[in-house]
């Protein structure tokens, strides 16, 4: 397991199950669902790299993930307080609070090339290394919503 400081708070590892598909702007955003962390999750599934058919999720310029205020605001309407990114090419899970991507100041805004890459959208980010907890994904359950691989 990869550790954090807040790792060292005897956190029990992500337990949640994917109940409801959230979408935004006519996308797939993650799975929200119940949670060993008395609150709602979305697993967004994200990849680390490129892969065959498609481009990487993560912003190396920010070091991290990022998600549009529509989205944010529709996980908050549905109540999650936390977000899972599940990196499917990596087996690993970054577990990080809801308001830290409403709080960063790290925005395509600020990182210029990253505003002119998302057709003027206003993406926030929040670097890896900000994650609350990280795990191996075989530390964590969660149950899938389909039956489809995690991969």
């Amino acid at each position: 397991m990869s550790a954090t400081l807040f790792d060292y708070e005897n956190v029990e590892p992500l337990r949640v199950r994917e109940i409801h598909p959230i979408q935004a702007a006519g996308r797939l955003i993650g799975w929200a669902g119940p949670s060993n962390r008395d609150q709602n999750v979305v697993v967004s599934h994200r990849h680390r790299h490129s892969y065959d058919g498609g481009k990487q999720d993560y912003f190396r310029l920010c070091g991290g993930y990022t998600y549009d205020d529509i989205a944010l605001e529709v996980m908050k309407a549905l109540g999650a307080d936390r977000i899972a990114v599940l990196e499917v090419d990596n087996d690993r899970v970054l577990e990080f609070d809801l308001t830290q991507f409403f709080n960063t100041t790290l925005t395509s805004e600020t990182v210029e090339s990253l505003h002119a890459r998302d057709n003027g959208e206003v993406n926030n980010c929040v670097p890896v290394s900000e994650a609350l907890h990280t795990w191996d994904l075989e530390e964590c359950h969660i149950e899938r919503a389909t039956n489809k691989p995690l991969r």
